[in-house]
C-alpha cells in the first residue's frame, strides 16, 4: 500500500509540472524572470541584455518601419506605441500599433515579419510568450 501511495503521489507530481509548463507556453507575460534578447545582444548581464534589446528594437524600426510609415500612424501628439509579441521560438508577431489613427497596411506587416529571431524570454527556466510594448514619438514635417 505504502509503494501505491508514493507512485501516486510521484505520478501527480509529474502531471502537475507538466501541466504548469503547458499553461507557462500558452500565457503572454509582460514581465518575465529573463526577458526576450534580441539578435545580437549578447551582454554579460540581463540589464545590458534588456538595453540593447530596446535599443536593437528601435533602430529596426527607424530603418526598416517607418520609412514605410504614412502620416496616418501618427496620433495628433506624435506618440505611438507599438506592440507585439515574443513567441516561444524566439519569432515577433501579432503586430499593432497603440493610439494609432489607422490599421497597419499590409508593407509594414510584412517589413515587421523580417524582425531577427530573438532568444525567447523564459520564466522558471521555460521559454514563454512575452509582450512588448514599445513607446516612441514621430514627427512628421
Amino acid at each position: 500500500m505504502k509503494h501505491f501511495l508514493l507512485l501516486f503521489f510521484i505520478l501527480f507530481i509529474f502531471k502537475t509540472k507538466a501541466q504548469e509548463n503547458t499553461a507557462f507556453k500558452e500565457e503572454i507575460f509582460t514581465i518575465v524572470e529573463e526577458m526576450p534578447i534580441y539578435a545580437g545582444c549578447n551582454k554579460s548581464s540581463q540589464q545590458l541584455n534588456n538595453k540593447c534589446t530596446i535599443k536593437g528594437i528601435i533602430n529596426f524600426l527607424l530603418d526598416s518601419v517607418l520609412p514605410l510609415a504614412s502620416e496616418k500612424i501618427v496620433n495628433d501628439l506624435g506618440k505611438i506605441y507599438l506592440s507585439f509579441i515574443v513567441d516561444v521560438d524566439g519569432s515577433a508577431r501579432s503586430f499593432s500599433f497603440l493610439n494609432s489613427d489607422s490599421t497597419l497596411n499590409e508593407k509594414i506587416i510584412n517589413k515587421l515579419m523580417e524582425m531577427p529571431k530573438f532568444t525567447p524570454g523564459k520564466q522558471r527556466g521555460i521559454p514563454v510568450k512575452v509582450k512588448y510594448r514599445i513607446p516612441f514619438y514621430v514627427r512628421i514635417e
